[in-house]
């Protein structure tokens, strides 16, 4: 049987049951004495609903108490028991003078009613006892109960909480992008207005709108295919490639197996930036610029390698950059220790795996 969720309708369970398994008890002095009349049928009757009423009274009485202090809880427990007995004693004492003055039950010296009411209050204290027992397991249960669906509530927001800070600094990092190349850009447009050649300038501006509607489409904070996001990074060189004209040359190499792979999305190009950046633009000599997929395992390897030879070598140490440290916090965030990140200096130029 399954027992109901409410504790008070636990306790008025309890209550039932415990009264109810004792009637024999109550009931045997009677066969013991010649058999069942009414007047035992009345006196079982009382300790039976009486008893019932008075454990219902009782429970209402304590259930407050189970938050307070232990000792007080106790404390008032035994005062329950205490009272409660005295009450249903008092009950007995009661039926015992009324039952023989309305003809239901012989009479009986006064101290005869008075040591019995006296017995009985000791037989239901320990009743009460035991019903108080199980009232501080139902009460026990209930608080564990709630305490449980607080902690549940708690780390569901908990989670919800990590589960947005986790997507707000995935878009922080997403959007950590260095703005030189907007600025660059918009300079090789003026410079090739102020030149005159305005066939130049209109395809880099064309290029730069149709880079940034591609850019501003995709979801800052997850996945996309590798197409998409080689894509991207094309529609960034071809802008460049205008820029730097034959001094750029671009490889991008991956298998077709492989361009519908999961990425994070825009994790290529700080990683292409910096290479125009730091090597293409301070090198006046031409630069091959090589973007490699491969996998290993079920791990999908990307290097981004360039053989420049800048003017003025100043490189920063392997990682330290924004776009670098934004990457590999990235792939901290979305991989946990199998998102690893190498960058290192080649002779010539750099690599990014």
């Amino acid at each position: 049987m399954k027992l109901p969720t409410d504790p008070r309708a636990r306790a008025w369970l309890i209550a039932v049951a415990l009264w109810s398994v004792n009637i024999p008890l109550l009931i045997g002095p009677a066969l013991a004495g010649g058999g069942i009349t009414a007047a035992s049928l009345v006196t079982v009757a009382t300790f039976w609903l009486g008893g019932i009423l008075i454990c219902a009274a009782l429970y209402e009485w304590l259930h407050p108490w189970a938050t307070q202090a232990r000792t007080r809880y106790i404390a008032a427990a035994i005062a329950g028991i205490v009272v409660s007995a005295l009450l249903l004693g008092l009950l007995d004492g009661i039926g015992g003078v009324v039952l023989p003055a309305i003809g239901m039950a012989e009479d009986r010296p006064f101290s005869y009613v008075l040591i019995r009411a006296t017995t009985n209050t000791i037989f239901v204290g320990w009743m009460f006892a035991i019903f108080v027992a199980g009232a501080v397991l139902i009460d026990f249960n209930e608080r564990l109960r709630e305490r449980e669906a607080q902690l549940i509530a708690a780390e569901s927001q908990t989670a919800q909480a990590r589960a947005t800070a986790t997507a707000a600094r995935l878009a922080a990092l997403r959007y950590q992008l260095n703005p030189h190349f907007l600025f660059n850009t918009l300079n090789a447009v003026s410079s090739a207005v102020v030149a005159h050649r305005n066939a130049d300038a209109e395809t880099m501006l064309e290029r730069l709108a149709s880079f940034l509607r591609q850019t501003l489409s995709l979801d800052s904070s997850g996945f996309l295919r590798l197409e998409d996001e080689l894509g991207t990074v094309e529609a960034y060189l071809e802008i460049e490639a205008e820029r730097f004209r034959e001094r750029l040359s671009v490889e991008i190499l991956c298998p077709e197996r492989l361009r519908n792979a999961m990425a994070p999305s825009f994790i290529l190009q700080p990683l292409v930036e910096n290479a125009i950046k730091h090597g293409v633009a301070r090198s006046r000599s031409r630069v091959s610029l090589v973007i490699q997929v491969s996998a290993a395992d079920d791990d999908l390897v990307i290097t981004v390698r360039d053989d420049a030879r800048p003017l003025k070598f100043s490189l920063q140490a392997p990682g330290s950059g924004i776009g670098l440290t934004a990457i590999r916090e990235r792939l901290e965030v979305l991989y946990g220790a199998r998102g690893v990140l190498i960058a290192e200096p080649l002779d010539p130029g750099f690599r990014v795996i």
